[in-house]
Formats: structure tokens, C-alpha cells, sequence
């Protein structure tokens, strides 16, 4: 962390070679303003109650009070959630779909285009099935990889080309996930999970905890995840998010989350994220993410590997369950000195069995 200061203060600079790349990512940041600024003043309705708060109101005192104020503040409380909860499962997040307890199945067509780099294409399946019998505890899942959906806390920044160039590594994964207790505030469950790596069958026991808690006009966060594979040993990962409503509509979130594990303890290190997102809603078809990341890592020197600004527009194209998402980025990675390098992530995923429409 102490070289932070250091690496921005670099000069920041556009490499050369794809004006049009660039060019289109600029009309679509212009495009996302103007959209924005319009819905803006359209604040978008939902199901999350709006306090008011009469100024002529008389002001008691004694249990009275403190009753209104306990109210006021689990009804603050519950408005942040909810919305925190509708976004995450508006752009599928990997919040939402590690506690989704419904049977679904998704597909995900995608690709990513990097100034300098060859284009990256990737098709997706992911099947989840809530067993009978069970109280709706016991649940398998099939997919492809396993990184994106929220088994590594990277999957918070799933447009990064690494999650592309993960899933050509991994092959098939199946895992057996049973909810130890599931509450509004809490969330425990373990996972026994198979792979195929490299043609070799690796087994991937987890535990994961999920808390939250209230504090004034915050709502915080907290994940801990330990999980041992059987091919390169222990990994434990944990985040913590902080999140706020602003102006009854964007919800602004900080996220700081760390990675430590056996395979990359000697080459990388502790490796660790420090995000901003603002989070805006235009309608219930339609919404927003801005996002400013910094990801660091400990090894060789403790120091800022890269920073990437992006901004997501999802919209739900069809009934309840087709998403069509165009995510322009501009990355700073401390090998190109921080020089600007712009892409681009587009695409389309079927959802069938989980979303109501709100």
C-alpha cells in the first residue's frame, strides 16, 4: 500500500495503434452520461419504503423516542438491503448467485476486445438444482468453471479478461453446496465440489460465512470463505463491502477484499482489492454500474498490479430472464506503467427459473 502515492502519481497516457477502439469506448461513456443525467431526474419506483420526515412533526421524548428512532433506523436498514439485493441480482452478481436457493439454469455468450490483444470468446452453461427433501438446504450445481460465479472473490470483477482466459483453463466442475443456516443476516453453508483441471480430478471441499450488519446509514458486509483443493492446497478469501443509499436511488459500495493462498503464496503473495461502485437504477428493465478498481498483490514488493475504470449498462432485453450487458473499461496495469489501455466486454445471458420481474 505505501507505493500508492507513488504509482499515481505516474503520468497517465493512451497508447497508440487502436483510435477506433478507443473512440467508440469514448461515444459510449458520453452516450451513459446523457442517459444518466436523464433518468436522474426520473427517480426509478420500487418496493423499498421512502421515510419521511415532517419538519412540523413535535419531537417526544423518552421510550417513545427512542421506539421512532429504532423503527427509523431498521426501516433505513431494510431500504439498503433491498436495493443492495435487487442490484446484485439485477446484473447477477456473484453475491446473489452464491445464495441463490432456486433451480436455474443460465447460459452466457461473451466476449472481450483489448486494445493489442487477439478478441476472446466465450460460451457459458451453468445449472444449479435444488434437491427435494431436504427443505430446500441441499443443492448441484454443473458448470463449466467455477471462478466466475462467485467461488473466488474475483468474480466481483468478472469483465476482467482473466476470467476469459480462466475458463479455457478449467474444465467441468461439480459441487454439492448444503445451507447450514440461511437468515436476512446470515448466510453458512458448505460445499463439496469436483473438477477436472488439466484432465486430473481435483476435489474442493469449502466453508463459507456470510454476516451482516447495521450501522447508522451503512450496511456492512462481511464474507469469509476457507476452502482446501487437492492439487495445490489451502485458499482463504475474505470481503467486506460497505454500502449506502444515496439521494433514495444510487447505491454507493466500497469493497475490500483479500486472497491468500498456497499456490500463489511464493510468486504473488497476499493479493488484495480496494473498489468503488455506484450503482444506479434507470428502470426496472434497465441499470447502471460504475466502477473504479484497484487490485494489488504483495509479491515480489508490495505494490498496485493495476487499476481499471469501467462502467456496466445491463438491460433486460426480453421477458424476465434475456440480459443483454456492454461494459467499456480503461485499464492502468503497472507493466504498461500505468499507460491507458482500453477494452470493451459485450454480452448476453439467458437466465431461466430465478428472476421475477420487479
Amino acid at each position: 500500500m505505501h507505493q500508492l502515492g507513488e504509482h499515481l502519481s505516474v503520468s497517465i497516457r493512451i497508447k497508440g495503434g487502436d483510435d477506433l477502439l478507443l473512440g467508440v469506448i469514448a461515444a459510449f461513456f458520453i452516450y451513459c452520461y446523457n442517459i444518466s443525467s436523464v433518468y436522474a431526474l426520473q427517480p426509478m419506483q420500487h418496493s423499498n419504503e421512502t421515510i419521511h420526515v415532517s419538519e412540523s412533526q413535535e419531537v417526544s421524548s423518552g421510550p417513545d423516542l427512542e421506539d421512532k428512532v429504532d423503527r427509523t433506523h431498521e426501516m433505513l436498514s431494510d431500504g439498503i438491503l433491498n436495493t443492495a439485493r435487487w442490484m446484485d441480482s439485477f446484473f447477477y452478481d456473484e453475491r446473489f448467485a452464491q445464495e441463490e436457493n432456486r433451480t436455474r439454469i443460465k447460459f452466457r455468450l461473451s466476449t472481450f476486445l483489448e486494445e493489442a490483444e487477439e478478441v476472446e470468446y466465450k460460451f457459458r452453461a451453468d445449472i444449479r438444482l435444488v434437491l427435494p427433501g431436504f427443505e430446500d438446504r441441499l443443492a448441484l450445481a454443473f458448470s463449466g468453471d467455477d471462478e466466475e460465479e462467485g467461488i473466488g472473490l474475483n468474480a466481483k470483477n468478472s469483465f476482467d479478461v482473466d476470467s476469459l482466459e480462466r475458463t479455457n483453463k478449467e474444465d467441468t466442475s461439480i459441487s454439492l453446496r448444503y445451507i447450514i443456516k440461511t437468515i436476512e443476516r446470515r448466510n453458512i453453508s458448505a460445499t463439496l465440489g469436483f473438477r477436472l483441471r488439466s484432465s486430473r480430478l481435483v476435489t474442493a471441499p469449502e466453508i463459507r460465512w456470510r454476516e451482516n450488519f447495521a450501522y447508522k446509514d451503512w450496511e456492512l458486509r462481511f464474507v469469509q470463505r476457507l476452502r482446501w483443493f487437492s492439487d495445490v492446497g489451502w485458499e482463504e478469501k475474505t470481503s467486506i463491502d460497505l454500502d449506502r443509499l444515496l439521494y433514495k436511488i444510487y447505491l454507493f459500495r466500497t469493497t475490500v477484499d483479500g486472497t491468500w493462498s498456497e499456490k500463489d503464496e511464493f510468486e504473488k503473495g497476499y493479493i488484495y482489492n480496494l473498489n468503488f461502485s455506484l450503482f444506479h437504477p434507470l428502470t426496472p428493465n434497465r441499470a447502471m454500474i460504475y466502477e473504479l478498481n484497484n487490485n494489488f498483490q504483495t509479491k515480489p514488493v508490495d505494490h498496485l498490479e493495476k487499476i481499471v475504470l469501467r462502467t456496466r449498462f445491463r438491460q433486460r432485453l426480453w421477458r424476465d430472464w434475456i440480459f443483454l450487458e456492454i461494459a467499456p473499461q480503461l485499464a492502468f496495469p503497472d507493466e504498461e506503467e500505468f499507460s491507458a489501455t482500453p477494452g470493451i466486454t459485450l454480452s448476453m445471458d439467458a437466465i431461466v427459473g430465478h428472476y421475477d420481474k420487479k
